[in-house]
């Protein structure tokens, strides 16, 4: 299922970017998944630990591209496919689903929400 944002939230400069799937994948991993990025969202270490071996570092694809070598028939059989791509972050979604779920079931037991219910009633 979606999520849906507040007309007032921008659009994603990185995922409504012209960059091609892989690019805009590496860009949100160091926004967002890689160890001390500004934004660093709270994951699973072995979720961090497995997007870090595919976007933290040199890919083979990156090796191989690097080295002017035709590597289109590979990319279809390759974690670099659009549709692995596509999925990559899923479970980051996911667990931050998750998480979010406990935060605000806290919040709703807190003295600052009770305070707030009391204001708008």
């Amino acid at each position: 299922s979606s999520i849906k944002l507040a007309s007032c939230i921008p659009p994603s400069s990185i995922v409504y970017s012209a960059a091609t799937l892989r690019e805009k994948a590496t860009l949100l991993f160091a926004k967002y998944v890689s160890v001390g990025a500004k934004y660093e969202i709270n994951i699973q270490h072995r979720i961090r630990y497995e997007l870090t071996q595919k976007y933290g570092q040199p890919t083979m694809l990156q090796r191989l591209s690097s080295h002017n070598i035709d590597v289109e028939i590979l990319k279809e059989a390759s974690q670099w496919s659009d549709t692995v791509v596509a999925s990559d972050f899923d479970e980051c979604c996911t667990e931050m689903r998750v998480l979010l779920g406990y935060s605000i079931a806290r919040f709703k037991h807190s003295t600052e929400f009770e305070r707030l219910k009391r204001l708008v009633s």
